[in-house]
């Protein structure tokens, strides 16, 4: 029902020494047990027994139509779900009986994972401001380095970013240069991709995340998973297309995480 993982803190320490027989003092690290909820995500729809053999005389089968329209709908679930823009489902409180559970197990996405970290004073791009987008860039860096995530980093983002990521980045004098934003944001070298997330579209966000696994991982406990069974004596024929997908978003033992999530406001 549950995904289990640790927390760990970091601990140990190192000796600096001539002949290496100094006892050095040992530690044991501190572990806190946090765990996701494995929901079921699932599309259905049914058709009858006559229209699945009408359809079949067709070049667009009806029951294929519509297996890959109730896949889209689970995959773009999964995508809202690892975004932070869709609610899901928690389990937890569960202190007697079947599923005893203590305390409680959420999924979060990246914009609502309550251990992000976060900046609120985005620049609203023009077109004329480039520099300004490139600083708010910088100082995300400087934030995560500030928290000892060191990257490589992957940055998202919103729809509305996409005009100005193509137009050209423009800076005159002495340090003249002609590219786009994305060119000169990906010339930082810190950054291993920038990506527009088509379903994360509200105003000018942007998210980085630290590229490892103490971080972020993706859980795959089912891939998507095409059902189908009959019903009325087999003239109504019903389908589900059903997957157990997430995102993994992990916090280090002391609170903090490699997930940045940067708005306007």
């Amino acid at each position: 029902m549950t995904y289990e993982y640790q927390a760990m803190s970091d601990p140990g320490e190192a000796i600096v020494d001539f002949d290496g027989v100094t006892q050095g003092r040992t530690d044991g690290p501190l572990f806190n047990l946090s765990s996701v909820p494995l929901a079921i995500i699932h599309s259905d729809f049914w058709t009858t027994a006559r229209q699945l053999a009408v359809s079949g005389n067709t070049s667009n089968p009806y029951d294929q139509v519509m297996v890959e329209a109730a896949s889209r709908r689970v995959g773009e679930k999964v995508e809202d779900i690892t975004i932070g823009i869709a609610d899901t489902i928690t389990y937890g409180t569960e202190t007697a009986g079947y599923g005893t559970h203590t305390g409680t197990s959420s999924m979060w996405g990246y914009t609502n994972f309550p251990y992000r970290l976060t900046k609120t004073d985005l620049t609203t791009p023009t077109g004329s401001n480039p520099d300004a987008i490139l600083s708010d860039v910088l100082e995300m860096i400087d934030t995560m380095e500030t928290n000892k995530f060191y990257g490589p980093y992957m940055l998202y983002m919103t729809t509305g970013y996409s005009r100005y990521l193509r137009d050209d980045y423009f800076r005159s004098g002495s340090t003249s240069a002609v590219r786009s934003m994305k060119e000169r944001l990906m010339a930082l070298g810190d950054i291993v991709d920038i990506r527009r997330l088509d379903r994360f579209t509200s105003g000018y966000q942007m998210i980085m995340v630290n590229m490892d696994s103490e971080t972020a991982q993706a859980i795959d406990g089912m891939p998507p998973t095409t059902l189908m069974w009959e019903t009325v004596g087999g003239q109504k024929i019903n389908w589900k297309v059903m997957a157990i997908q997430g995102p993994l978003l992990k916090k280090k033992y002391n609170g903090t995480s490699g997930v940045l999530h940067a708005t306007t406001s």
